[in-house]
């Protein structure tokens, strides 16, 4: 009986042993893998940190693979950890539905080419934005970036009395937008001048500004709002959309906004108010700058 039951105990360490040499079958227990999300490089797309403009587009685009885990099944922007605003951005140049945006075939299988543009930060700022694919088993994998604006505040001068060019010694008429000051009329530091009156026999008060050493006024569009406008790049960029005043001039009215480059330096010009006096050229503007 002990040798049968010594024969028994050595032949269940013999199957054992031959057990755990026995290569395990992979599909018995298979390690399942998830997306794996990459930045696609060229045609000026975004793949690392970068400084934008603010309140336009920039862009990236994606490729996300599918693992054994499961079919693609969501892809979501973060912006400093929060779900970006769907309306603040483009999907292959569509505006997002939502965020996440919910996946379809055939991107369930993978994309190669997935365009997304983000309505930059309308200040300056760092933002953290998050590119994210989920798939069905919950698996998730991301590109993530740092993205600057940068703007420079605007300084301001408010309620400049320029007077009519036409009025006495001491009473100034040009404007040096610079500085913020008024200057005497053929200064070489103005960038404005008063037109004066209309002729020597005319006292009638023009109510003009001329261009003054290599300035150019041009009219402001709609969409720029003086009162508001916070950063120099935004004049630069409204002076841009805006059109050249003919005659290398403007006609002064109350409230009127018009925008003055000379080289690389961009102005805001408000009108604030005009006063007209009676026959002895005092009359002047109210103006305010901002640069």
């Amino acid at each position: 009986m002990k040798k049968l039951l010594s024969y028994l105990f050595y032949l269940s360490i013999a199957v054992v042993a031959i057990q755990s040499c026995t290569p395990e079958d992979e599909n018995n227990n298979p390690t399942l893998t998830g997306p794996v999300v990459s930045f696609i490089t060229g045609n000026n797309n975004i793949s690392d940190d970068a400084i934008v403009t603010r309140n336009e587009y920039f862009k990236v685009v994606l490729s996300a693979t599918k693992g054994t885990a499961g079919q693609l099944k969501t892809f979501e922007v973060l912006a400093d950890n929060v779900p970006l605003d769907p309306t603040k951005m483009k999907i292959n140049g569509t505006t997002a539905a939502s965020n996440p945006v919910l996946l379809f075939a055939p991107d369930i299988d993978g994309v190669s080419n997935y365009a997304v543009e983000i309505l930059a930060s309308s200040l300056p700022d760092t933002v953290t934005y998050t590119y994210r694919f989920t798939d069905a088993a919950g698996n998730k994998d991301s590109e993530v970036i740092d993205i600057y604006t940068l703007g420079t505040s605007v300084s301001t001068v408010s309620n400049l009395k320029v007077y009519n060019t036409s009025s006495p010694a001491g009473y100034l008429g040009s404007v040096d937008l610079i500085n913020g000051v008024t200057v005497a009329k053929g200064s070489t530091a103005a960038q404005l001048e008063d037109y004066g009156v209309q002729s020597t026999t005319n006292n009638t008060w023009l109510m003009r500004f001329l261009e003054r050493n290599g300035s150019n006024i041009r009219t402001s569009p709609n969409t720029f709002k003086f009162d508001s406008v916070l950063f120099a790049e935004d004049i630069k960029a409204a002076y841009d959309l805006g059109a050249d005043s003919p005659n290398n001039d403007i006609l002064m009215v109350k409230d009127l906004v018009f925008l003055v480059n000379q080289g690389t330096k961009y102005f805001a010009v408000k009108v604030n108010d005009l006063f007209v006096t009676a026959n002895d050229n005092l009359d002047y503007s109210i103006i305010s700058i901002k640069k």
